[in-house]
């Protein structure tokens, strides 16, 4: 399985937003522990 993950970042407006590259370990760390929920969640 490949997954992809970035951040979203909102427009300070509050217009549309865009997709930015997830590039710190903190920010792997969230979404490794995202991860691990749901496949959690599914068994």
């Amino acid at each position: 399985m490949e997954l992809q993950a970035y951040a979203y970042e909102e427009q300070e407006d509050g217009t549309e937003g865009e997709l930015i590259a997830i590039e710190t370990d903190a920010e792997w760390d969230m979404v490794e522990e995202v991860l691990n929920t749901f496949m959690a969640e599914e068994e």
